[in-house]
């Protein structure tokens, strides 16, 4: 009995002082946005931060007990002890980190990029891999000095008293954190977003799928939980569109370069689509439907927002566009450089397409997108010969793919980002020309591309559009954002969206537009849809364009209404928060309710059960503000 005591006793010394270490591996992420402001702030996040590094040290400890109790070796508990241990700091170490620097936690989302995409969607530099081998060691060093402590020093502390004490400090964080949800607090419940799974791992969260409800019923909260949380059916589009075929249809092309900067077009960085643009519309201020990849393609071929993401890769609804090509008989030339499966656009918005190709060869970024190039040029040769209307797709990928790349020229010196060690103070010049030398290795294979174009007399019949999925920051505003998933400033979401239209003169666009707009332009003006834009998108025709009151925006892990001068960033557990667009939070802010009456409308109008109607009173009011 006595040694069973012991053992016990030392199973908890062992989780006393994990819940200590894993509090210090989460410090990337305490240290950034949003950062408590008042006493009261401060406290709170952390009691709930304790709290919950306290329940991951529970759970070891869960997964401990029985080696504890089944075996009597002391080296098999010290095994155990020291491989479980390790694994749980390098864990939070990790997400931290991850955190840190994407201002968001590892989810199913990125996991499945990860294993699905692999190497070719998170590439890095080799010296990275270095970086983690001694993380992993330091990691185990940490574990075996606990745990030989805990073992040598189990009776010098009083542990029922320190263990009495975290027990006692959950309940607090967990009761204090049900009334503030009972009161819609977000002054103090959006620091709990910067908490690894908090909300997830919550009794509040528990008793929300009980049937139990915390928030006030009438809150936004309870609105966007709504929303995010239940699978509906689609009505998407709301009807059938209706088409008035021209007799000499245009071709269309679109190229996407994966995490272009807008202000990489010019004479230095990308020449080729520089001369190019100076003979084409430029829509200076073109924002992204999101600050990565999934939204932002989801925005440009679905025309609506990403919040619809979970229901169109359920349903295998494809996008608009490419449903819309295919209906009036259009070639496909598909080319991707990263796998079109990772995110699973091939679930999503090219499900509709036969024979889509998921995987271009090529070891590195660069070398794919040469493969692409080649392909794309023979599909242009192809067509110029058999006369027939074509819409071309090509996403480029090394922009995005920069920093596992070497390459030397025009930009130097460089270096490589090191995602352990970047902070504020690090020197981004070196970074930022290796990012350059990426975009424009890419510029010179799209000069291959509108060569060809040329050289097959089909520039006078061809839309050809150049544009992003998303933007790229390197911390211009001094607070620590870097490259994107991270944020919705403009260096994130703004892209260049060049579109050069046989007929129409060069122009400079200043107002405002969005990834949204460009399916109701090609829809109307190249296949002749006679429905209105709100049938099938939430944006509008980008060469008839009215200004924007705000729109959606999304990531992989939440969304946010952006305006001209701030963001609401909105979570599935409902919790919310708000920022202007350098992301410095607005503590003291108040959201009223009509700043969400159109993205609720734009949220639910393509459900089929939706009560809000596309030209409802509500967003009529708010279109006209």
């Amino acid at each position: 009995m006595k040694n069973r005591i012991d053992t016990l006793h030392w199973l908890g010394t062992l989780i006393f002082f994990n819940t200590i270490i894993l509090c210090c591996c989460g410090i990337p992420a305490i240290l950034t946005d949003p950062v408590p402001q008042v006493f009261a702030t401060h406290g709170f996040y952390a009691l709930c931060y304790v709290a919950q590094n306290f329940l991951f040290s529970c759970l070891v400890g869960i997964v401990l007990l029985p080696v504890f109790l089944l075996f009597r070796s002391v080296a098999i508990k010290i095994i155990f002890s020291i491989f479980f241990i390790a694994l749980s700091q390098n864990i939070c170490f990790v997400n931290a980190k991850v955190f840190g620097f994407w201002h968001l936690y590892i989810n199913k989302t990125l996991l499945h990029l990860f294993f699905i995409g692999g190497s070719k969607v998170f590439e890095v530099h080799t010296t990275l891999y270095v970086w983690i081998t001694f993380m992993l060691l330091a990691f185990l060093l940490v574990s075996a000095c606990i745990v030989f402590l805990s073992r040598k020093y189990q009776h010098f502390f009083r542990m029922q008293r320190w263990l009495s004490l975290l027990i006692f400090i959950y309940i607090v964080a967990q009761s204090l954190f049900i009334f503030f949800c009972t009161q819609n607090n977000m002054k103090l419940l959006q620091y709990t977003v910067k908490i690894p799974y908090f909300y997830d791992l919550s009794i509040a969260n528990l008793l929300e799928k009980m049937g139990v409800s915390i928030f006030p019923k009438n809150s936004l909260t309870t609105k966007l939980r709504m929303i995010l949380s239940e699978d509906k059916k689609l009505q998407y589009p709301l009807h059938p569109l209706n088409y008035h075929s021209s007799k000499h249809p245009l071709n269309v092309l679109l190229i996407v370069v994966d995490t272009l900067r807008y202000d990489m077009i010019n004479p230095v960085n990308m020449p080729a689509v520089f001369r190019f643009s100076q003979h084409a519309y430029q829509f200076l201020d073109n924002q992204s439907g999101g600050d990565c990849t999934r939204p932002g393609i989801f925005s440009l071929f679905y025309s609506i927002p990403a919040t619809y993401w979970d229901s169109v890769k359920n349903q295998h609804q494809g996008a608009i566009l490419i449903r819309a090509f295919q209906e009036n008989h259009y070639q496909m030339g598909l080319y991707a450089s990263a796998p079109l499966s990772s995110p699973p656009f091939d679930h999503t918005v090219f499900s509709t397409v036969q024979n889509l190709k998921l995987l271009t060869s090529g070891k590195t970024a660069i070398e794919r997108d040469a493969k692409i190039t080649v392909e794309m040029q023979h599909f242009l040769d192809r067509s110029a010969k058999n006369h027939k209307p074509f819409f071309g797709f090509m996403f480029y990928d090394a922009p995005h793919a920069y920093n596992s790349l070497t390459l030397h020229m025009p930009f130097h010196p460089m270096g490589y980002l090191n995602y352990f060690d970047i902070h504020n103070d690090t020197p981004v010049t070196p970074i930022f020309n290796l990012y350059k030398n990426s975009v424009y290795a890419d510029d010179q294979f799209i000069k291959k591309i509108l060569l060809t174009l040329q050289q097959n007399n089909l520039n006078k019949n061809t839309v050809v559009i150049i544009t992003a999925d998303h933007g790229q920051e390197y911390n211009e505003y001094h607070n620590d954002y870097w490259e994107h998933t991270s944020g919705f400033s403009k260096y994130q979401m703004r892209t260049p969206m060049i579109i050069a239209w046989p007929g129409l003169k060069p122009k400079l666009i200043h107002d405002q537009t969005t990834h949204f707009d460009l399916a109701p332009t090609l829809l109307k003006r190249v296949l002749g849809v006679t429905n209105p834009s709100s049938d099938y998108s939430v944006g509008d025709d980008l060469f008839s364009k009215k200004q924007l009151h705000s729109f959606l925006a999304a990531n992989y892990s939440y969304f946010a209404l952006v305006s001209h001068d701030h963001a609401i960033i909105f979570y599935d557990s409902g919790l919310y928060r708000e920022t202007n667009l350098e992301m410095k939070p607005f503590p003291d802010a108040k959201i009223l309710p009509s700043d969400f009456s159109t993205a609720i409308d734009e949220m639910t109008r393509f459900y089929s059960e939706s009560q809000v109607s596309p030209q409802s009173p509500e967003r009529q009011r708010v279109e006209n503000q």
